[in-house]
């Protein structure tokens, strides 16, 4: 319980630091709609617009990460859903091979692992696509994270980039630091 607790604490405050890091940042980098880093969903989309931001203020080519990132969000969390429901009608024919053996419907030996192979080779593959999927997703916000570092603080985006990825609970103390800073517009 306590530590459901502690995870709920920091949650809150992960959220409320990115979301106010990311709002601030937005509002100093003339982003349109900042205050859609409060609105959970809409917050990735906002995160992806200010890294869009980010390379149009530092001379870069147009990156379309708002839209990179929603999608991938949007097909990772898809992806989770049947995730899940493979989870649960292997366990429902796991639990109804059991509740045949309790009701005096004995199955050949033979073919009791049959059954399974197929649902858990399937949950095995969606499991894998699962994996790749929030993979390409975590790349894709970790470039738009390194983008908007880049903004901020120029000559330290790199190791802030890797720190995000080696400590992502840092992440949100990143984004207030960095929000105290005045975006660095000119190209080095």
């Amino acid at each position: 319980l306590i530590v459901y607790f502690f995870l709920l604490i920091y949650s809150v405050l992960a959220y409320v630091g990115i979301s106010l890091g990311g709002f601030r940042m937005g509002r100093k980098a003339w982003m349109s709609n900042p205050w859609m880093f409060w609105i959970p969903g809409c917050n990735i989309y906002a995160l992806g617009n200010l890294a869009d931001t980010s390379c149009s203020l530092r001379e870069y080519k147009s990156t379309n990460y708002r839209k990179k990132l929603l999608t991938w969000f949007i097909v990772s969390m898809a992806s989770v859903f049947v995730w899940a429901i493979s989870f649960a009608v292997v366990a429902v024919i796991a639990s109804s091979e059991e509740l045949l053996h309790e009701n005096g419907y004995v199955t050949p030996p033979e073919y009791e692992t049959e059954r399974m192979v197929v649902p858990v080779l399937i949950f095995l593959l969606l499991t894998g696509v699962l994996i790749a999927l929030y993979t390409v997703y975590m790349v894709f916000y970790y470039i738009a994270l390194h983008k908007i570092y880049k903004l901020y603080a120029p000559s330290g985006a790199a190791g802030l980039t890797v720190l995000s990825i080696l400590v992502s609970v840092a992440i949100p103390v990143i984004f207030l630091v960095l929000s105290g800073r005045s975006p660095a517009v000119a190209v080095e």
